[in-house]
């Protein structure tokens, strides 16, 4: 490719990227906020200050890899040695960004599993699901989160994908499942079956999205993680780029 093809490339991605809007997927991450309960609560701890002397201000984080709006890797369940074991650091960046099909679950009932005729009827609507598109299920319950003593709605019964819908997304060849719930598993389901489905074959994870109710069905999502080394998953600022209604 020629320089002046280079820069015709980067000019038409600046003119794109001028014509959306940028919408935030991400929860805010703060004390009290909702985490796994086996993993550890999120605190945010003044180291120092400028108030109290220091040339700086700074604040020590203690959280797990899975806080807040974040990713899995498949490291998260596949043992080295699987073939599809692959640390955080070790995903390349282009799998945690691209076409996203967003599908409107919100009618989906707690503790219920989605099935693969929720994604048909969407493709009968919007074309069909993309090898390579992140596919992100929006069941509504980014609109509970709520900081504790208040988080309790958003920490139970929460629906998810059933087994035939994760494999119908992997037939698809689809590079990652997003969804605005603690899991893509069903709420209680034993044995995770829906994480050892999708990274067993190398499909990231994306948990804990946020506004999916302002997206249309197709929009162009990132999601970044932090280049932890041997890491199982990281915290992400997840956004999307949607056309403005001006755009064509």
């Amino acid at each position: 490719m020629k320089v002046t093809d280079r820069g015709s490339v980067v000019e038409a991605l600046v003119a794109a990227q001028s014509s959306c809007s940028v919408v935030d997927l991400s929860h805010t991450l703060e004390e009290r906020m909702p985490v796994w309960p086996a993993l550890s609560k999120y605190y945010h701890s003044l180291w120092y200050s400028i108030h109290l002397g220091d040339a700086a201000t700074s604040y020590l984080l203690t959280l797990s890899e899975h806080t807040g709006t974040h990713v899995d890797a498949p490291g998260h369940f596949m043992p080295p040695g699987h073939p599809q074991h692959r640390w955080v650091d070790e995903v390349p960046p282009e799998t945690w960004m691209g076409r996203a099909a967003i599908i409107d679950c919100r009618d989906a009932a707690p503790q219920s599993a989605v099935s693969p005729q929720t994604v048909l009827q969407w493709e009968a609507e919007h074309g069909a699901v993309r090898a390579g598109d992140i596919v992100v299920f929006n069941f509504g319950w980014h609109e509970k989160w709520a900081t504790r003593p208040h988080d309790m709605d958003f920490m139970t019964n929460w629906p998810g994908l059933g087994v035939p819908c994760a494999e119908l997304l992997v037939e698809r060849g689809v590079k990652a499942v997003g969804v605005d719930t603690l899991s893509p598993d069903v709420y209680g389901t034993p044995g995770d079956p829906i994480h050892r489905t999708l990274l067993g074959k190398g499909v990231v994870i994306i948990e804990n999205l946020a506004n999916l109710n302002v997206l249309p069905a197709v929009c162009y999502l990132i999601a970044l993680p932090l280049k932890i080394k041997e890491g199982t998953g990281s915290p992400i600022r997840a956004v999307a780029l949607v056309p403005s209604p001006a755009s064509p």
